[in-house]
C-alpha cells in the first residue's frame, strides 16, 4: 500500500506536515531536476490501486488513500505527459530483457486487484491522456461482490455501531475502541497488521472467528471496493491495457504451501488468458514487500514461463534490473506532485539512504 495521510479526525502529524512542505519547496526550487537527469536511464514504474469519482471520503472510507481521486490521478497524468515517456509494461519488459536501449525517462503505470474504477474511472483518464497501464488482477474476485479481507474490515469497522471490537493476537484478546474516527483507523491498521503476520491457512480461520466473535456480518463490496467483471476486463484489454496476474486470492505466495503455490499463481493466469483469448504473462506480487517473495517464488514464476514480476520494493530499475524482482513506487490520493517528482526523480531514495547512513 501506498504510505498516505490519513484525512481528518487524527491529531495533525507534524513531521508527516514539514515533509510535505519540505518536498514542495524543493520542487519550487528545482531540486529534483538533477536527479532527474541523472536516473534518466533508469525505468519507473508507478502502482496505483484505484481511481475514485468521489472528491471527499467520509469517515474512515479510504483513509489510506488506496483510491486516488480523479483531480488528483489527472494532476499525476498532466505531470507525467510533460516529464517522461510512458510506455506499456511487455515494450520495456521486452528491452530490458534483450538489453535493448530504451528512451530516456521511461515511466510504467500499474494498478494492482482489480477495482471496478480501473475500468470505469482510470482506463477514461488515461486513454484522454494518449497512455496505458498494466492492471494486475486477483481473479477470484473478478464478477462477484465480494472483496479483499482488508476491505472487508475497513467496511466493516466504518458502519458498525460496536463501541469497542475484540481481536485475537496470538493466544490473548485484544480489546479496540471504536468511539471515534481515530479511533476506528486505530483498530483498523492493527487487525491489518495481526492478519498481515499470519501464514495463508491461518488467517482464513482467524477472520472467520473475528466476524463471529464480534457478531459481524462480512461485507459485500461496495462504491470504489466493488471489483471488475469480465467484460470490463475485455473492455480494457481492447483499449490497449495490459492484463496480468496477481494470484486468485492476492494470497501472499509466500505463506501459502509449497505444493499449492502453482495453483494460486497459474490458476490467475488461466483465468485472465480465458477471458481474453491470449496470454497474460506479467506477474505483481501481493503485498509485494520484502519477504513476500524469495529466490524460490522467482524461480517458479520463471519455470511456468512468466515474463516479468513486479515487488512494491521502493525504487528505480536500472538497464540489467533482474526482471522478477522489478521495483515500483506507491502511489496513493495523499501523494502530490512535488511527491510524485520527489520519488521518481530519484530523490526519495537517497534522501532516506542517506539519513539512515547518518543514523548509524
Amino acid at each position: 500500500m501506498p504510505r498516505a495521510a490519513a484525512p481528518g479526525g487524527d491529531a495533525p502529524d507534524v513531521r508527516a506536515s514539514l515533509r510535505k512542505t519540505l518536498i514542495d519547496l524543493l520542487a519550487t526550487l528545482g531540486a529534483y531536476r538533477l536527479f532527474r537527469f541523472l536516473n534518466r536511464n533508469k525505468v519507473a514504474i508507478l502502482f496505483y490501486h484505484g481511481v475514485s469519482e468521489a472528491e471527499r471520503f467520509e469517515g474512515i472510507r479510504n483513509y489510506q488513500g488506496k483510491h486516488v481521486r480523479l483531480s488528483r490521478f489527472r494532476a499525476h497524468l498532466d505531470f507525467l505527459s510533460r516529464r517522461y515517456r510512458v510506455l506499456p509494461l511487455p515494450e520495456v519488459v521486452d528491452a530490458l530483457r534483450r538489453g535493448a536501449r530504451l528512451p530516456s525517462y521511461t515511466a510504467i503505470i500499474t494498478f494492482d486487484d482489480g477495482y471496478q474504477n480501473n475500468a470505469t474511472v482510470a482506463v477514461p483518464a488515461l486513454r484522454e491522456a494518449g497512455m496505458t497501464a498494466a492492471f494486475f488482477l486477483s481473479t477470484s474476485y473478478i464478477g462477484t461482490d465480494r472483496c479483499l479481507w482488508v476491505d472487508e474490515i475497513e467496511q466493516a469497522l466504518a458502519s458498525t455501531d460496536l463501541p469497542e471490537i475484540v481481536v485475537l493476537a496470538g493466544d490473548r484478546e485484544e480489546r479496540l475502541p471504536l468511539g471515534s474516527d481515530a479511533d476506528r483507523r486505530a483498530a483498523d491498521r492493527r487487525i491489518r497488521a495481526i492478519g498481515k503476520s499470519l501464514p495463508d491457512e491461518a488467517l482464513c480461520r482467524w477472520l472467520k472467528e473475528f466476524f463471529a466473535r464480534n457478531a459481524l456480518e462480512v461485507p459485500r463490496a461496495s462504491g470504489d471496493y466493488r471489483f471488475l467483471t469480465w467484460d470490463h476486463v475485455r473492455g480494457m484489454h481492447a483499449a490497449g491495457m495490459t492484463i496480468g496476474s496477481h494470484t486468485l486470492r492476492h494470497a501472499i505466495i509466500t505463506r501459502v504451501p509449497e505444493g499449492e503455490r502453482g495453483e494460486e499463481i497459474l490458476g490467475a493466469r488461466r483465468a485472465c488468458e480465458a477471458a481474453l483469448g491470449e496470454r497474460c504473462d506479467a506477474f505483481a506480487y501481493p503485498n509485494g514487500r520484502e519477504g513476500d517473495f524469495d529466490d524460490s517464488t522467482g524461480k517458479l514464476l520463471r519455470e511456468m514461463g512468466f515474463s516479468c514480476a513486479l515487488t512494491t520494493g521502493q525504487g528505480l530499475n536500472a538497464p540489467g534490473a533482474d526482471l522478477f524482482t522489478l521495483k515500483r513506487m506507491g502511489v496513493g490520493d495523499a501523494t502530490t506532485v512535488a511527491e510524485l517528482e520527489a520519488q521518481m526523480s530519484g530523490f526519495m531514495a537517497f534522501a532516506i539512504g542517506l539519513l539512515t547512513r547518518l543514523r548509524r
